[in-house]
């Protein structure tokens, strides 16, 4: 590896993927890099919805398509579906359906930005263009979150296997579920979360996670969106600073989306618990096995695998375990060890300790909500209000296990830039690292993909034509859906109008910076 004729080409390689880039030469590679990962990844979600001979009957497809007939006669006719010709959801288990489409959260709202593209393309199309756009706005978010916690490139790139092609969201997006879409706008929430943690955060940390959670439920993702609210209320009790900041980011995320809770609280009742991991084992099996749709559903009833599944691969867990878990352990010997170790810890790492740790508690809770009954104990009564409406809690160990992503990528990074290259490898284990663990993730995808699972619905009838726009009589409904609109539109427009007074002020004071680095992320493409 070292002769003569590679040395350069494994000196550069070390260089570019685990230290800083200094050179010029490194910072142009670098655009050619996340070029080419965003370029694979665009691929990826191609391949894996393939319109050629696909055609979205399978399982959740057919009713996810109709929402998407809908959402695009609404922008065609330029008309606000409150209400459609058919019933399309339960309002309780058992119960009829009701044609309330405003009130259905799950689905595409028309004010979501990309929904105008809907003008142009067919649901088919827009189905894949709006996964691919997402994961691209994702893409930025995983840069930005690489920035602020300052990743070298062999980070950013375990992130972005680990977190854009694991088996949760390959899995749900197989099935049907267009509206975890949301998912790939984790990384701005945590990213927001991060800022607010470090004590310095202004009204702008608190508008735009506010403005994260309003984008995550407009693409439809209730269930992610629960998932950040739950996230939030437990960050109250474990962070040291922002505990007002957090608060009210849940009061502007709230009013923000009123217009998508309110008229949904109006309509459906509950449709029941039904079940999170039953024990430890069904979770790391989750974890590690590579199993398909029709695995068998260990006496789950009608829930499928697809709500287990979050796969990784045994090399990946063996990364998050390594990697993750000894930075969390390591958080909390320094946090009880003595007093100062915090701050000395945050005087010995790029990234503050003290930001990672508080995080802790909010993950482990959740973790612990996705197990079993646990959830239910919880929270399902009247009171609770929405955070009832999660039936299926295997889903909430979303949030833990990207927080433990971020962690393990960051001790990554901490760990990769105190090794030196004339001391112990480092290239030739993380090619082989990334190489298994990319086949696994692709395997995965591979055996998930939309033309596998319709193979089990050749000769499924046509599902006739989708429901169309109506008018509608309801008018205590109406009312509802309408006041909501103007309440969450003149909050958004408060909440900007604040926004745009505090920044003025800090322009033109002359005893403040022009702008904050704890509050702006670095641009990680160029800076």
């Amino acid at each position: 590896m070292k002769n003569f004729l590679f040395r350069p080409i494994y000196s550069f390689f070390e260089k570019f993927l685990f230290e800083e880039c200094i050179s010029e030469k490194l910072r142009k590679s670098r655009f050619c890099f996340l070029l080419g990962l965003w370029l694979i990844g665009i691929l990826h979600w191609g391949a894996f919805f393939s319109t050629s001979g696909t055609h979205f009957k399978a399982f959740d497809w057919v009713k996810e398509f109709k929402y998407y007939s809908i959402v695009k006669q609404s922008i065609n006719e330029y008309r606000i579906p409150f209400n459609v010709s058919e019933g399309l959801r339960e309002t309780k288990a058992g119960g009829e359906l009701t044609n309330r489409f405003w009130a259905i959260p799950e689905t595409l709202s028309v004010f979501s930005p990309q929904a105008v593209f809907l003008k142009f393309f067919s649901e088919k199309a827009f189905i894949i263009f709006n996964t691919m756009l997402l994961f691209s706005v994702g893409f930025y978010g995983m840069l930005s979150l690489a920035a602020y916690l300052n990743w070298t490139h062999a980070s950013v790139l375990m992130f972005y296997l680990l977190f854009n092609f694991n088996g949760y969201i390959t899995s749900h997006f197989a099935v049907g579920h267009s509206m975890w879409s949301g998912y790939f706008l984790l990384p701005y929430f945590f990213l927001e979360l991060f800022f607010i943690a470090s004590g310095k955060a202004t009204f702008t940390s608190v508008f735009s996670l506010a403005f994260v959670n309003l984008m995550i439920l407009l693409q439809g993702s209730l269930h992610i969106f629960v998932f950040c609210m739950l996230y939030m209320g437990v960050c109250l009790f474990s962070f040291r600073f922002g505990k007002w900041q957090v608060f009210s980011a849940i009061i502007y995320s709230v009013l923000f989306s009123l217009f998508r809770l309110l008229p949904a609280a109006k309509t459906f009742e509950g449709l029941g618990f039904l079940t999170g991991y039953p024990d430890i084992f069904a979770m790391l099996k989750s974890l590690v096995l590579l199993l398909p749709w029709n695995a068998p559903r260990e006496g789950l009833g009608y829930i499928g695998h697809w709500e287990l599944d979050y796969f990784f691969g045994i090399f990946a867990f063996s990364f998050l375990l390594i990697f993750g878990l000894q930075k969390i352990f390591k958080l909390i010997y320094m946090e009880f060890r003595s007093e100062s170790s915090v701050i000395a810890a945050e005087k010995a790492s790029e990234i503050s300790s003290e930001i990672l740790f508080v995080h802790l508690v909010p993950a482990l809770i959740l973790l612990v909500l996705s197990y079993d009954r646990m959830y239910f104990y919880c929270f399902f009564s009247p009171w609770m209000g929405f955070a009832g409406v999660e039936r299926i809690t295997t889903r909430i160990i979303v949030m833990p296990v990207t927080f433990l992503i971020i962690t393990a990528v960051t001790h990554f990074s901490e760990k990769m830039k105190a090794i030196k290259s004339v001391v112990q490898e480092r290239l030739l284990p993380f090619i082989i690292a990334v190489s298994l663990i990319t086949i696994d993730l692709f395997v995965h995808s591979y055996i998930w993909r939309m033309k596998i699972l319709e193979r089990a619905f050749t000769g499924v009838p046509d599902p006739g034509p989708p429901p169309v726009i109506i008018f509608s009589d309801d008018e205590f409904y109406l009312n509802i859906c309408i006041v909501s609109i103007i309440f969450s539109a003149t909050t958004f427009l408060f909440a900007l109008m604040k926004l745009y007074v505090i920044s003025r002020n800090e322009k033109y004071a002359t005893h403040k910076p022009k702008t904050s680095e704890t509050n702006s992320p670095k641009n990680y493409l160029f800076e």
